[in-house]
């Protein structure tokens, strides 16, 4: 048996285990350390867990090696018994008996080293070429085991910083979703003919356009209207001052502002509830709608069949019209 580098390492007390225990406690020990100091866990301390790693690396080796295991736990129980009868002996001996113990330990330590050399240069008999193929069977097995167990490792701290990446994304997409509304502008006109093209020609120097409906014909043929809407986070103040540059003159007005949630609808909304609040008279309660809580069909429907406003007549009798 070939001992590992670290000699005079303790291989139970590396991987923190017990004597007697068994191969599935040594698989689960040698993970939990390769874990702790895998080196893409340990950047701050790369060096020492450099060398915790092949330790516990070393340590598994040792152990999960029947053969070596056995040796290994063989050597250190004579090794213990063997100094617990010394300190016994020496603490007994005095004298003489202390110099016939010393010179009994040296003829001791003398013939089990003449023992260990070869007795002739002859070749090795079967019996130990068989025991040393063996051997090496044992070892290959146990490397597997050992490579598996490196593996699962590799893929559990690939896992986890994938699992730290897609939060840290999620968290990006989600922050950056949040960060500004897209300003939305209602062009209406009567008699000119304005499509696409001419709108982004004449609304893009007022900021990047994401988007241009198609044009829509007001009911009762109260003219036409279309939807502008500007990138998010494009401050496009003054694009509701535009009305035409030839032609047919149109009106522009913010359905969700600049760089602000509050849509015009919600503020109508705010001054009916003042007007109420003051006496005044009552308006229609859906002026007051979430643009971004309603669907794209409710959108268009409120755009072309706007609410009805009441307004007084001369003969003091209330009648309708219709708020363009």
């Amino acid at each position: 048996f070939e001992m590992p580098p670290s000699s005079t390492m303790d291989p139970y007390a590396v991987l923190e285990l017990q004597r007697g225990c068994s191969e599935g406690d040594i698989q689960k020990a040698y993970k939990k350390q390769c874990l702790k100091w895998h080196p893409d866990k340990n950047r701050d301390n790369e060096e020492e867990a450099s060398k915790r790693f092949i330790l516990a690396k070393e340590a598994f080796e040792l152990l999960f090696d029947k053969t070596a295991r056995s040796e290994y736990d063989r050597k250190k129980e004579s090794e213990r018994v063997r100094d617990e009868k010394q300190r016994e002996r020496m603490q007994k001996a005095d004298g003489e008996r202390k110099r016939f113990m010393e010179d009994l330990e040296r003829r001791e330590k003398e013939f089990a080293d003449r023992n260990k050399k070869p007795q002739d240069g002859g070749s090795r008999p079967k019996t130990a070429v068989e025991k040393r193929r063996e051997e090496e069977r044992a070892r290959e097995s146990f490397e597997e085991i050992r490579r598996r167990l490196e593996r699962e490792v590799n893929e559990e701290v690939k896992e986890q910083q994938e699992v730290f990446r897609r939060v840290r994304d999620e968290r990006a997409a989600a922050a950056a979703a949040a960060v500004k509304p897209c300003p939305l502008l209602k062009v209406e006109w009567r008699g000119g003919d304005y499509d696409e093209k001419r709108l982004r020609h004449l609304f893009t120097p007022y900021g990047k356009i994401h988007a241009v409906t198609g044009t829509i014909v007001k009911s009762k043929g109260k003219g036409k209207m279309c939807l502008v809407e500007f990138e998010s986070g494009e401050s496009a103040w003054g694009a509701e001052l535009e009305s035409g540059k030839e032609g047919e003159k149109f009106k522009a007005t913010w359905e969700v502002e600049p760089e602000k949630i509050e849509t015009r609808r919600e503020v109508e909304k705010k001054e009916e509830k003042d007007e109420e609040t003051n006496g005044g008279g009552g308006g229609d309660a859906s002026n007051g709608a979430n643009l971004h809580e309603m669907s794209y069909e409710e959108l268009m429907a409120s755009l072309i069949e706007p609410p009805m406003k009441k307004v007084k007549g001369p003969n003091e009798n209330p009648s309708w019209k219709e708020d363009i």
